[in-house]
């Protein structure tokens, strides 16, 4: 009798909204609905903040470790100190795993973090699909003071992995060459986004209402956000702003507040925290443009949402994996500072023609990164290295 292989996934992450959702929550969604229908799945979860009674679709045992591994305490550590606690905590991981491992057939891994101390468990290594999320060059990249231990920790490990799915060209160079790991062990496989495309017509208003999807934090560099706003209003243009995502730093969070006051520009901003799925499709359907002002990403989650909604979207350029996603090959308008987003949001608001040049664009990416075609093409990405079936059986 055929048996389907098991399979078990590690993360931090959940699929469902929660206080703390964002992209790496969405990712866990498509892990899990890539992997449900053609293997038996079971998921060890590491957080403290979810119901041990909680069941998910497709997923046929869950187990919880209760400790913080999603650090949302420690967003707000402007030091080295978060990443040494991953370093801690990939002890515990290790630990855990390998109490399981033996059971499975391969485990997929979302962010490397959990595999930071098994330089030496070269079995186990071999069986581990990982989502690497976010690396140490990525949060260099991103503002963050990462020590030498962390980035060494992945060197050791990041090549010694089964397989890396990617989500752009750019992580996978930085893997290549910061980390040294194979380019036949990398998959480039584009996050799917599940908005549906609307048609965007310009319409006359005297208020531009732009959106931003991103969790606060350093990353997403939200105070130069705010900065947009004073320079389209200084200009005669008046400008609204909406944030959606999760507050993960508080710091951040109240330096934007204080910038506002500061600025007379309170009334201009308003943070929404997070949504469901529902609610930011309402709240795309009130906005003209989208943006993002982030210092880095891997995929760029939030500007492929909008665009694929049919919202016009500007991004600065340091955003390389979209910039530079020729296996996309659909663009925002790029600009190279704040003071120039002003400007081409002013443009793109007030050309009829631009903007609903520009929103016509996420038709063809709503159909690119659409659930059912990526969801294909992972599936075949795990039959070719893991099969289906368990042969022994």
């Amino acid at each position: 009798m055929k048996l389907k292989k098991k399979v078990l996934f590690v993360t931090a992450k959940w699929p469902y909204i929660t206080s703390s959702t964002d992209g790496g929550d969405s990712t866990t969604k498509e892990i899990i609905r890539s992997l449900k229908r053609d293997y038996v799945l079971d998921m060890l979860c590491f957080r403290n903040d979810i119901d041990e009674h909680a069941e998910i679709e497709g997923v046929k045992h869950l187990y919880f470790y209760f400790d913080d591994f999603a650090q949302f305490k420690n967003y707000q550590l402007h030091s080295e100190d978060k990443f040494l606690i991953r370093i801690a905590q990939s002890k515990i991981a290790k630990r855990e795993i390998k109490k399981v491992y033996q059971n499975y057939d391969f485990i997929v891994v979302q962010h490397a973090m959990f595999i930071l101390d098994m330089e030496e468990e070269k079995n186990l290594l071999d069986k581990i699909v990982l989502y690497p999320m976010f690396t140490g060059s990525s949060y260099l990249k991103s503002g963050d003071k990462v020590p030498d231990i962390y980035i060494d920790c992945e060197k050791n490990v990041l090549r010694l992995v089964r397989l890396i799915v990617s989500p752009s060209n750019v992580e996978k160079n930085m893997l290549l060459h910061d980390y040294g790991v194979d380019e036949e062990k990398i998959i480039v496989a584009p996050r799917s986004v599940d908005f549906t495309y609307q048609v965007r017509k310009a319409k006359q208003k005297t208020r531009i209402r732009l959106l931003y999807i991103a969790s606060v934090r350093t990353q997403k560099n939200h105070l130069d956000a705010m900065k947009l706003i004073k320079i389209i209003i200084s200009k005669g243009v008046d400008a609204e702003l909406h944030c959606v995502g999760a507050i993960q730093d508080n710091v951040i969070f109240l330096e934007c507040i204080d910038f506002l006051r500061e600025n007379d520009l309170v009334d201009h901003v308003v943070f929404h925290g997070n949504k469901s799925h529902e609610q930011i499709e309402e709240i795309m359907q009130n906005c003209d443009i989208n943006i993002s002002v982030s210092k880095w990403e891997t995929f760029g989650r939030g500007v492929y949402e909008g665009m694929a909604f049919g919202l016009p979207t500007v991004v600065i350029d340091k955003l390389k994996c979209v910039t530079q996603a020729e296996n996309i090959g659909i663009y925002p308008i790029v600009v190279s500072s704040i003071a120039e987003m002003g400007d081409a949001i002013i443009e793109l608001f007030f050309n009829i023609e631009k903007y609903e040049e520009e929103s016509k664009k996420g038709e063809i990416l709503s159909s690119l990164l659409s659930v059912t075609k990526l969801d294909r093409f992972i599936r075949k990405q795990y039959y070719e290295v893991f099969g289906t079936w368990d042969a022994t059986k």
